[in-house]
């Protein structure tokens, strides 16, 4: 029995959860955008995004909205109630070096700490409040995981290096010759 009233309560607060997030996603972002890029009506993206309508988003939509917008908050609502969260990796053409990242992470943290400083004493936030609040979170950690991906890749071909110039020392510099 107790099992039966954890699962409902859990369906009841992800539920609500999602339908906070189907209203902040939609007074934030440009639907009639996404709508044409997605080759539907932005009426009928309004009515799979507003609770109270028959029409619910399919998994695909979803993911579909999400590529198009950019806005993963949605999808981190949903993954959120399984006890997993989200970063989108920024998509930059540029290799920024180990020096901006720090600083962007610098950056992204001090705007975080701000953000969290103004909402401390409030007993409720806004949706909108709490959308930014997430958006600068995964922001911060999309810029980490490049952090991390870019050590990994450099430590990765320093340590290729290291390899092939030992085994050049241990095996000779020509096969046959040691």
């Amino acid at each position: 029995m107790n099992a039966n009233e954890n699962m409902c309560e859990f369906r009841d607060e992800t539920q609500s959860a999602f339908d906070d997030a189907c209203c902040a996603f939609a007074s934030t972002e440009n639907m009639t955008q996404i709508a044409r890029a997605l080759g539907m009506s932005a009426k009928i993206l309004h009515n799979k995004l507003n609770p109270e309508q028959p029409h619910k988003l399919n998994p695909i939509e979803l993911i579909a909205i999400t590529k198009v917008s950019g806005n993963f908050t949605l999808l981190n609502c949903l993954l959120n109630g399984v006890d997993v969260v989200t970063a989108q990796i920024p998509k930059s053409n540029n290799q920024a070096d180990l020096i901006t990242r720090a600083l962007e992470a610098g950056m992204h943290s001090g705007d975080l700490q701000r953000m969290a400083a103004s909402a401390i004493n409030k007993i409720n936030m806004s949706r909108t409040e709490r959308h930014n609040l997430i958006q600068k979170c995964q922001l911060g950690i999309g810029n980490l995981v490049m952090l991390v991906s870019d050590l990994e890749n450099r430590s990765g071909s320093f340590t290729t290096l290291v390899s092939m110039s030992s085994d050049m020392a241990l095996n000779g510099f020509m096969p046959g010759l040691s």
